[in-house]
């Protein structure tokens, strides 16, 4: 209802600073049925019908309820959006009654170039982010973060195939040279797949700029993100 609705507002005005700056592009309610009940920035128009119960985020979500306090929030696979066409994944997290879920908290973040971490100014090196696409069976991912991006750009797709999923590989090929052409070449790179999540982190250097540095150096870097 309205106090729903003013509710997830106000959550969203509190995650925005005052310049209108977010990481998130919506806050929304998901009932048990699957209906969207309350969003930010703006309600939906024509999506009263809409089920979105079948979403990974909804579903992993109510599959995490009844864990413990910190297992319970999910980060979901990249689907892609219906009100804005953008592709997103979502950090949810049901809501209780007591012990029992009544619906699920979503906040949504889309493509960009380094989810709200500071960018890097050295042409040599980068930080990326592979991520899942939702549903599983696609077997499909996503190049979701790459410095190369804009917010919100279409992201480059992968087979599952192509993914690796942890160690180093000396001969990378970087995806998003299909967006950039400088980027093309072979980099190294190192892998690894951030736990609970369809998520890997990519940190590379160009090949060239990497022969000296030791494989651990690039490991220790890895490491050192997913602590972030």
């Amino acid at each position: 209802g309205d106090q729903l609705q003013r509710a997830v507002m106000a959550i969203g005005v509190r995650t925005t600073d005052l310049d209108g700056r977010t990481p998130f592009e919506s806050w929304f309610v998901v009932d048990l049925k699957g209906h969207i009940v309350a969003r930010w920035p703006e309600r939906l128009a024509g999506h009263h019908d809409v089920v979105f119960g079948e979403r990974d985020y909804f579903k992993g979500a109510v599959a995490r309820a009844t864990g413990h306090d910190g297992a319970r929030t999910y980060i979901s696979r990249v689907y892609l959006g219906q009100s804005d066409t953008r592709y997103k994944f979502g950090i949810a997290r049901a809501l209780l009654n007591g012990h029992e879920p009544v619906g699920v908290l979503v906040a949504s973040v889309t493509t960009s170039p380094a989810l709200g971490l500071p960018a890097s100014q050295d042409r040599t090196s980068r930080t990326a982010l592979i991520a899942g696409v939702d549903p599983a069976t696609t077997e499909q991912y996503v190049l979701l973060m790459h410095p190369a991006y804009r917010r919100g750009d279409e992201p480059v797709r992968m087979h599952s195939s192509l993914v690796p999923s942890t160690g180093i590989e000396e001969r990378y090929v970087d995806p998003a040279a299909a967006v950039d052409p400088a980027l093309g070449g072979t980099w190294l790179a190192g892998f690894a797949s951030v736990e609970g999540t369809e998520f890997i982190v990519v940190s590379q250097r160009r090949y060239k700029a990497a022969s000296s540095i030791k494989l651990w150096g690039l490991v220790i870097t890895i490491a050192m993100l997913l602590l972030l």
